[in-house]
């Protein structure tokens, strides 16, 4: 019998361990910025980001029958910084919002350093951090079922409530697996 009760205890405690470290790399590194951001340097994604951006803009500038100069005052503020700086704050808040620490989801743009003349004035955008809802109203794009953005602040809640339910039952099952070896 005490074999039997050890054999269930350590078939049900390895698939529990397994999705503990799933749930501990989802909590503490997956819904993290600093992951992210870290991640997206080290690659060298801002730099590749803003040469990719600026050979886009040249080639809609042909295809709409222009030269690809037409857009340098455009594309010469499409810098690896700024890129880095839009990403990074942008994930500093989307990660904010999904672990909870924020209510609603901020979005930043950066249009302090975009020239005026370029900045959208019909729109009205005069902040650089936003509501994405007040975003997205902006340009007539409801938020609704088909944007269910509420259901990503329940991530971080989430995986905390998977990680320490998994660690209780990890913790219980290593327990009742020593009571079964006495």
């Amino acid at each position: 019998m005490k074999f039997l009760g050890k054999s269930i205890l350590v078939f049900l405690l390895v698939p529990i361990i397994v999705l503990f470290v799933l749930s501990l790399t989802i909590k503490f590194e997956l819904l993290q910025a600093n992951f992210w951001k870290n991640t997206l340097k080290k690659n060298n994604v801002y730099a590749n980001l803003s040469v990719k951006l600026k050979s886009l803009a040249e080639n809609q500038s042909k295809k709409g029958g222009g030269k690809a100069t037409d857009l340098s005052t455009i594309t010469d503020i499409i810098t690896p910084n700024i890129v880095e700086d839009f990403i990074t704050r942008n994930l500093d808040n989307f990660f904010s919002f999904a672990n909870g620490k924020q209510k609603i989801l901020m979005v930043y743009l950066p249009i302090n350093k975009i020239p005026k003349e370029f900045a959208p004035k019909s729109v009205g955008l005069n902040s650089e951090e936003l509501p994405l809802t007040s975003l997205l109203s902006k340009f007539n794009i409801m938020v609704g079922q088909d944007l269910p953005i509420s259901q990503i602040a329940y991530a971080g809640v989430a995986s905390s409530y998977l990680f320490f339910g998994l660690l209780a039952l990890s913790i219980l099952l290593i327990y009742l697996l020593f009571i079964f070896t006495e």
